[in-house]
């Protein structure tokens, strides 16, 4: 996933909707202000938020 994402930028999405394997596509997602995981287990994406998404609302 990471590599099939690398060097990509999709600035227009705004919301989210991603199994926590997909994580990677967020560092493609400067303006993003909505995520929602539809996994149980949320620590990859939370991490992911943390680390490089701070616009993120919800």
């Amino acid at each position: 996933m990471k590599k099939a994402f690398e060097r990509r930028n999709f600035p227009s999405i705004k919301k989210v909707i991603l199994p926590s394997s997909a994580h990677e596509i967020l560092r493609c997602c400067p303006e993003v202000t909505f995520v929602r995981n539809i996994e149980e287990d949320s620590s990859k994406i939370l991490e992911a938020i943390t680390k490089s998404r701070k616009k993120v609302e919800v």
